[in-house]
Order: structure tokens, then C-alpha cells, then sequence
């Protein structure tokens, strides 16, 4: 096994970018759709979305829009929460 090329990195890294910004946009599209907030568990948020998607890809994209300052959730139950859009 050899160590692989920066290009090999770097393409890696733009296929990542690629797949995070589609399901940001899958994610937002939903929301918007629903009014641009949504409260409920994140398994019925699923049924919004128009590809299917795991739990976990949609849990890992709310929390990276949440970094990224696009989305907040409110609510302090761990099952059902309210997310918000953020303008």
C-alpha cells in the first residue's frame, strides 16, 4: 500500500464538499418547504426530505448548518426539538 497523492487528497476532499453541500441543500429545501422551521424528532423530519437519507446523515447536516450558523435548535428535549431557519 502506498501513501497516496495530494491530488488524490484534494479530490477526496471535493467529493466530500460535494455530497456535505447537496444534503445542506436536501436539509434547508425541507425546512423551507415546512416554513422554515420544523419541531418534531429528527426521524419524522425524514419524511420532509425529498431523497432518502439515514439518521445519521441528517443528524451530521443539522449540526454542521448549526455550526455553520444557518440553522438553531431550540427545545430542550432530547427527542423533540424545534429547528429553525436562520436569516
Amino acid at each position: 500500500m502506498g501513501k497516496l497523492s495530494p491530488e488524490s487528497y484534494a479530490r477526496m476532499d471535493e467529493k466530500r464538499r460535494e455530497l456535505h453541500a447537496k444534503l445542506d441543500g436536501l436539509v434547508l429545501d425541507a425546512l423551507a418547504r415546512l416554513g422554515n422551521s420544523f419541531e418534531g424528532r429528527t426521524m419524522d423530519l425524514r419524511k420532509h426530505i425529498t431523497e432518502a437519507l439515514k439518521e445519521s446523515q441528517i443528524k451530521d447536516t443539522i449540526l454542521r448548518l448549526v455550526k455553520a450558523g444557518r440553522l438553531r435548535i431550540t427545545g430542550n428535549d432530547n427527542s423533540r426539538k424545534r429547528y429553525e431557519v436562520v436569516k
